[in-house]
């Protein structure tokens, strides 16, 4: 799931939720960024994993390919992209 449909649910599920806005940081001080900062840093956890997996799977470096419309916010957190 992109960290958008995350959000998406997350606010459906619990509407006193704020269902956009925030910054990706590391350390999230209030509920927009730590919403932010927790879909993003989950969609980002799983694609670096992913990686990692296929390297040792292949046996070889793997180049990642970041598209569509939930990329850009997930491009400055994948330098490798």
């Amino acid at each position: 799931a992109s960290p958008t449909t995350m959000r998406e649910a997350l606010h459906a599920r619990a509407v006193q939720l704020p269902a956009s806005g925030g910054t990706y940081v590391e350390l999230a001080d209030d509920t927009d960024d730590a919403l932010t900062s927790g879909c993003d840093g989950a969609a980002v956890a799983l694609i670096e994993r992913s990686l990692q997996h296929a390297q040792r799977s292949l046996g070889v470096p793997v180049r990642l390919l970041v598209h569509g419309g939930g990329a850009p916010p997930l491009l400055p957190l994948l330098p490798d992209a």
